[in-house]
């Protein structure tokens, strides 16, 4: 029996994000962060401790229209 490869992504709430993960998803084990999971570094701990990642997405954009 093959391991699932391991993925965490970044921005997984975003539309890229939520697409990769439905392509994904039945073929890799994948941790998703999101905004809140990031802003609260406990949340963030116990959702990544002691997990070795195979891969890393990172969905995360930011983007501003000011002076345009």
């Amino acid at each position: 029996m093959n391991k699932l490869k391991k993925i965490l992504l970044i921005g997984g709430a975003s539309y890229l994000g939520h697409k990769i993960i439905d392509k994904l998803e039945s073929y890799y084990d994948i941790t998703s962060l999101n905004r809140d999971d990031i802003n609260d570094f406990n949340l963030l701990k116990k959702k990544i401790k002691g997990t070795v990642f195979d891969i890393l997405i990172n969905t995360i954009v930011q983007y501003e229209f000011k002076d345009i």
